[in-house]
């Protein structure tokens, strides 16, 4: 029968020093990493699971600071969700909310004044 869970995160594989003995190790572990990490959300996308962002995340990809973020949040405009102190908010949420912002420049609008 077929495991239809994403496994455990195994603390051990997100270690990576923060010096290597030599630069051939670190690279190897950086790339297990980054293999690592795209196994996992690819996974998670095939699983139909979608991907939660935390109030850093959510700030560094609207460009706007996290007191924005906990504003937005108050007012209704954000989906969240929260365990203990810590918000998470679905990416796919945050990006709906850019397509729903999103503003087409008018014809003409930055052409040069004569």
């Amino acid at each position: 029968m077929k495991n239809n869970t994403i496994p455990e995160e195994n603390p051990q594989l997100n270690m990576i020093p923060e010096r290597c003995c030599c630069p051939l190790h670190c690279k190897i572990l950086e790339a297990i990493e980054e293999i690592r990490i795209e196994v996992r959300q690819k996974y998670a996308n095939e699983m139909g699971q979608e991907e939660w962002l935390d109030s850093l995340e959510v700030s560094q990809l609207l460009h706007v600071s996290i007191r924005t973020i906990t504003n937005m949040r108050n007012n209704g405009l954000l989906k969240y969700s929260q365990f203990g102190r810590k918000y998470y908010y679905l990416k796919s949420d945050i990006m709906e909310i850019l397509k729903d912002n999103y503003m087409l420049n008018k014809i003409g609008y930055f052409k040069q004044k004569r």
